[in-house]
């Protein structure tokens, strides 16, 4: 009789015990604790991957190595921008830095522009060119003189040259001012011209003081 008692004490234990754990709920975790059972909330940054290279902000400032090749990359562009003419360009009133070279007699020269120069004789325009292989300049007037084939009138062919100006004629030669800009494609053109026996730029003048 005892053993039966014993048995169904045991069985209405363990039955409530069962039910205990069926019906009753873990306790939740207290205000600011982690619930360990739980993954975290917040996910985390993705990792960059293997190999990847980061990007600096557009506004970022250059690292000392990377200004040291920008500087570089300039220098080496300016220098050969600036390769085909080694000669430093003078102070000039009137830079002409795109003119192409002219031959006089075996030398080559370029017109580079003009200075504005007051003397005695006032105001006056001086014609800047450069021999290209000493880098010599040479100071003339924005002129040329010519001398025609015997016979020829000099009038007439001074008529025909749109670019010029008339300065003077004899039977002897002719003087024509040319824009600085044009002279020395007037020069090469009076150098071909086979009418043509002579051609120079008109020297400046000179003026001179009282002593």
């Amino acid at each position: 009789m005892k053993k039966l008692m014993l048995i169904l004490l045991c069985a209405v234990l363990g039955g409530v015990m069962l039910w205990y754990l069926l019906h009753v709920t873990p306790e939740s975790p207290a205000a600011g604790g982690v619930n360990r059972s739980a993954p975290p909330a917040s996910v985390p940054a993705a990792s960059e991957p293997a190999g990847s290279v980061g990007h600096e902000p557009a506004n970022a400032p250059l690292k000392p190595q990377a200004k040291n090749q920008v500087q570089q990359t300039a220098q080496a562009e300016t220098a050969s921008a600036n390769s085909h003419d080694p000669w430093p360009m003078p102070d000039l009133t009137r830079p002409l830095p795109q003119m192409p070279e002219i031959q006089i007699g075996d030398r080559g020269w370029r017109v580079l522009g003009t200075n504005d120069v007051v003397n005695d004789n006032g105001k006056q325009t001086v014609l800047v060119l450069r021999d290209e292989e000493s880098g010599q300049l040479a100071y003339r007037q924005s002129a040329l003189r010519f001398v025609l084939k015997d016979g020829l009138d000099y009038e007439s062919f001074i008529s025909e040259r749109t670019r010029a100006r008339r300065l003077f004629a004899n039977p002897l030669h002719g003087d024509i001012a040319v824009d600085a800009a044009n002279i020395g494609a007037e020069y090469t053109a009076l150098s071909g011209d086979p009418r043509v026996v002579k051609v120079v730029f008109i020297p400046l003048v000179v003026p001179t003081r009282p002593r």
